[in-house]
């Protein structure tokens, strides 16, 4: 087998776009990376050269209950806990190397780690200096986070919704979501990208992205009985 000269020089500019994105351990394409037993942290399109973080194979329990008897499951996410969430769960497990860059997250935060290292990995970002930990994430923001794990996403809706058009900054993330089978849509034809993410809802949506089924049983809470519609889910997030 020969190497050209031009060989060698290809395999450089691939190695350069890599390094640029400064977040790859190794380049392997989806169902090479899913059957290795070593962790690959992202998998890389061959065809551009484009990398896709993923999740652990494996989440375990990755919610709690807000208390030992409740889960609170209509309560809001905040964009802190989002960040714990998607930090716990990601398979590059490194920590924040560079350290906090956000105006409105002090050190000594329970979520200064988790949101310095979410937001190296280009997974969230802040605005105007700020992150804000304690606001409520959006749909069309979640959408935002975990279509960044999709590997070669589909951003072109074959069906329109009412509240959402090209144009929109969150176009491309929620049709990545929706044509993955992720996130859905309501009856009346709206995808409600402005609506607070509940905690029931971030169940069934992590547990789509995940792999996660469903399950019946398990531990109780006094606020989520079997007739709840995310019964199911929520018993798998918690484990």
């Amino acid at each position: 087998m020969s190497c050209t000269v031009a060989d060698i020089k290809g395999y450089g500019d691939f190695i350069d776009r890599l390094a640029v994105q400064n977040r790859i351990f190794a380049v392997l394409g989806k169902q090479a990376a899913d059957k290795a037993e070593f962790r690959f942290a992202y998998y890389a399109d061959e065809k551009n050269l484009d990398i896709t973080a993923r999740f652990k194979k494996t989440s375990g329990a990755y919610m709690r209950g807000r208390s030992e008897n409740m889960f609170a499951p209509d309560e809001g996410v905040t964009r802190a806990e989002t960040a714990a969430l998607i930090s716990r769960l990601m398979a590059d497990e490194r920590g924040a190397q560079l350290g906090n860059i956000f105006s409105d997250i002090d050190k000594s935060a329970w979520y200064y780690n988790d949101v310095s290292a979410v937001c190296e990995k280009n997974i969230m970002t802040g605005s105007g200096g700020a992150f804000e930990p304690d606001r409520r994430i959006t749909r069309a923001e979640l959408a935002a986070v975990l279509s960044k794990f999709i590997f070669r996403g589909d951003s072109k809706l074959d069906s329109d919704y009412s509240d959402m058009s090209e144009s929109d900054w969150f176009y491309e993330p929620m049709a990545i979501m929706v044509n993955a089978g992720y996130l859905r849509g309501y009856e009346d034809g709206t995808i409600r990208p402005d609506n607070e993410v509940s905690r029931a809802e971030l169940a069934a949506v992590m547990n789509r992205v995940l792999g996660v089924s469903a399950v019946s049983g398990g531990r109780t809470f006094s606020d989520v009985d079997e007739e709840h519609w995310a019964y199911g889910d929520i018993m798998a997030a918690v484990g």
